[in-house]
C-alpha cells in the first residue's frame, strides 16, 4: 500500500488527500489528530482490508451454501477448502492486528506457492466446468 508521507505534508494537503480516500469522517479526523499520521492511516487501512476480506469470505461461503447444488461436489469441496484457508488467514491477521506478534502461518502460505497453487487449481476447475456447459 503506497501513500504520501502524511507527516511531511501541510495540514491542507493531508486533508485533501484524506478526502480522496474512502475513509469516513471520524477516521479522517483520527488521522488528522494523530501524532504519527502515517502510522494511524496505515492502521486504519489495514483494519479496513481485514474487515473487507472477512466480509468477502462470508459472502463467498453464503453463495456456496445457497447455490452449491448447482456445482459439482469436487468444485464445492475446493471452494470450501479455499474459504477455510482464507478464513484462517483473515483471523490470523485480525488477531495480529489487535494483539501484536502472532504467527502468520496460514497467511504466509496464501502468498506463497500453496496459495498460488490453490488459485490455479480453482481457476482450472472453473474454466473446465464452463467449457463443458
Amino acid at each position: 500500500m503506497q501513500f504520501p508521507d502524511l507527516d511531511r505534508l501541510s495540514s491542507e494537503d493531508v486533508t485533501t488527500f484524506l478526502e480522496s480516500t474512502e475513509l469516513s469522517a471520524p477516521q479522517r479526523a483520527q488521522v488528522l489528530g494523530a501524532g504519527d499520521k502515517v502510522r494511524m492511516y496505515a492502521r486504519i487501512m489495514r483494519q479496513r482490508k481485514i474487515n473487507i476480506s472477512g466480509a468477502a469470505i462470508y459472502d463467498g461461503r453464503l453463495l456456496l451454501r445457497t447455490t452449491g447444488i448447482f456445482v459439482s461436489s469436487e468444485m464445492s469441496k475446493m471452494f470450501k477448502d479455499g474459504f477455510e484457508m482464507l478464513s484462517k488467514a483473515q483471523v490470523e491477521q485480525q488477531i495480529n492486528f489487535e494483539h501484536g506478534d502472532v504467527p502468520n502461518e496460514t497467511s504466509m502460505l496464501l502468498i506463497g506457492p500453496a496459495g498460488q497453487r490453490l488459485l490455479a487449481d480453482l481457476e482450472t476447475l472453473v474454466r473446465s466446468t464452463l467449457r463443458r456447459a
